[in-house]
């Protein structure tokens, strides 16, 4: 089986000449793109779609060859992400402006987002149910004190109480921790991370808990 990085070479190879090193993780049945941290692209079958910035959707409308993504198949219902066809992403394009405008709104609204103080519950995969178990059980009431403990010695604090764990408990909290949807963690960020957290459970001298991937 083709890896992501394999799967996403070609895009790779037509951005790196207009904003440099990118980055590739599994998103639904799509390939997201990153850079700085920020998921500005979609890949699926050599369709590469462009979160487009509010600035630009009113310019993207006089391009006929651009369309929304809308994929019901794939749970895809985006307001946001168009296809940008391969003749456009070269240097100096309008798409080449639209790339950079798309990565510095993303950026912008996550530094927002980061600033403002909020409840547990609107970090990603968080709600109101593990919200009031981090502060029910474990004490965790703020973002911040989540972020310090971190989520393997979370993972343990709930074993050593008869709280149920699996896989899913240790990488809901990685990803609410890191602003990260567990849809679009690798299976290599998981097997490491389930490394790490079984590790830790044998330094606390506790039984292996975790499925591997």
């Amino acid at each position: 089986m083709p890896t992501i990085q394999q799967l996403s070479q070609n895009i790779y190879e037509q951005l790196h000449p207009l904003i440099g090193e990118t980055r590739a993780k599994t998103y639904f049945s799509y390939i997201g793109i990153f850079k700085d941290n920020v998921m500005f692209g979609l890949y699926k079958n050599n369709n590469f779609y462009l979160y487009i910035s509010e600035s630009t959707l009113p310019i993207i409308r006089t391009y006929p060859d651009i369309y929304l993504l809308e994929d019901s198949s794939s749970g895809i219902h985006s307001k946001r992400y168009h296809f940008i066809p391969n003749d456009l992403l070269v240097t100096n394009s309008p798409a080449h402006t639209w790339i950079n405008e798309s990565i510095e709104e993303l950026s912008q609204i996550k530094r927002q987002i980061q600033m403002k103080p909020r409840a547990i519950r609107t970090l990603p995969n968080m709600d109101n149910r593990m919200e009031k178990l981090l502060r029910k059980k474990l004490g965790i009431r703020t973002i911040d004190e989540l972020n310090q403990k971190g989520e393997i010695t979370i993972c343990i604090e709930m074993i050593r109480q008869g709280i149920p764990v699996n896989n899913n408990t240790l990488f809901k909290l990685y990803g609410a921790i890191n602003h990260q949807h567990i849809c679009i963690m690798t299976d290599e960020e998981k097997r490491d991370l389930i490394a790490e957290a079984e590790l830790a459970l044998y330094n606390a001298g506790l039984p292996k808990r975790f499925d591997q991937v």
